[in-house]
């Protein structure tokens, strides 16, 4: 898994799942969290993050997994 233990954390307490690549790539959302104010800036967005498939690494030549629903969604 490429994440860390304060990412897992966070996603473990607080993450919603929202969908995954072709990759096996899963993104999350903060769990009840609305924008708190109307307009630009960074605490009018949700915030979000990914966790990716794999060891962390840089090229963009990997291959698509075809396994659909590779995200784990039971909790720790």
């Amino acid at each position: 898994m490429g994440a860390t233990l304060g990412t897992l954390l966070l996603t473990w307490l607080r993450g919603e799942l929202v969908g995954s690549d072709a990759y096996g790539n899963c993104y999350y959302r903060l769990k009840g969290d609305k924008p708190t104010r109307r307009g630009g800036g960074r605490f009018s967005r949700d915030r979000r993050w990914v966790i990716y498939d794999g060891e962390p690494e840089g090229s963009k030549g990997r291959r698509a997994r075809n396994t659909p629903g590779s995200c784990r969604t039971n909790r720790i």
